[in-house]
């Protein structure tokens, strides 16, 4: 079983790496509530893409599998219109064979 503490910290470390490309207002912040994409998202369509190939890259590094993130319907979470962090790293959670937390 995959420990999803592992996961939240790769997402966040992701985080950092696009954030020095972005903008300060841009950026991503590492909190589990910051909304990646959507309408109230911080990261448009092309900035979203690349988050999640640098983060499939990175599951493949830490864990030695290769996922496809969009795979299996990765549909937001609440409203539909949204991903959140603590989504993204419960939905990959489930795809590394793990338990979605709480």
């Amino acid at each position: 079983m995959v420990d999803i503490n592992k996961i939240i910290n790769l997402i966040f470390k992701v985080a950092d790496e696009i954030n020095e490309i972005l903008p300060q207002e841009k950026r991503v912040k590492r909190s589990l509530e910051t909304v990646l994409f959507g309408s109230t998202g911080v990261l448009d369509s092309l900035g979203i893409t690349i988050f999640i190939v640098a983060l499939e890259q990175k599951i493949e590094e830490e864990f030695g599998i290769l996922v496809s993130i969009t795979d299996k319907g990765m549909i937001p979470q609440g409203d539909g219109l949204s991903w959140k962090i603590e989504a993204l790293a419960e939905h990959i959670s489930l795809l590394l064979g793990g338990e979605k937390s709480g």
